[in-house]
């Protein structure tokens, strides 16, 4: 068998289901600043997260600049566009989402399972706060 001294995973649907702390992140967010947390609303901040993200990965865009134009773009779209600063929203939704602990089935048994045979580590491309 071989041995590994090092395992990586990246976090995000590895180990976390970021898919749920997402939504409840979002929907904590939303709420905190009087804005319904609707489908509709979940679908539209989903689609220009995304396409920013996309953009990112093509050079487009800066992670700096990503995470606040995604609120600034989803207040326009929502038609709600002065509710509140884009930049102060985002580190509502930073702090939100770092407050999640979703982990997917299995993650923590094999967490425990590799950790006494080989160093584990988290590497990803998200945002560092």
């Amino acid at each position: 068998m071989t041995k590994y001294d090092f395992v990586l995973f990246d976090a995000d649907n590895t180990l976390f289901d970021f898919d749920q702390a997402e939504h409840l992140a979002l929907g904590e967010t939303l709420e905190g600043y009087g804005i319904p947390f609707t489908p509709e609303h979940e679908a539209l901040y989903l689609r220009i997260n995304r396409a920013l993200w996309d953009a990112f990965d093509r050079g487009e865009i800066s992670q700096d600049r990503l995470v606040v134009e995604r609120f600034a773009a989803f207040l326009q779209q929502a038609g709600y566009p002065g509710r509140a600063d884009p930049e102060e929203m985002n580190r509502a939704y930073l702090a939100a989402l770092a407050r999640q602990g979703c982990l997917l089935p299995g993650a923590e048994e094999l967490c425990a399972a590799l950790a006494p045979r080989c160093t584990l580590a988290i590497v990803t491309n998200g945002v560092s706060s």
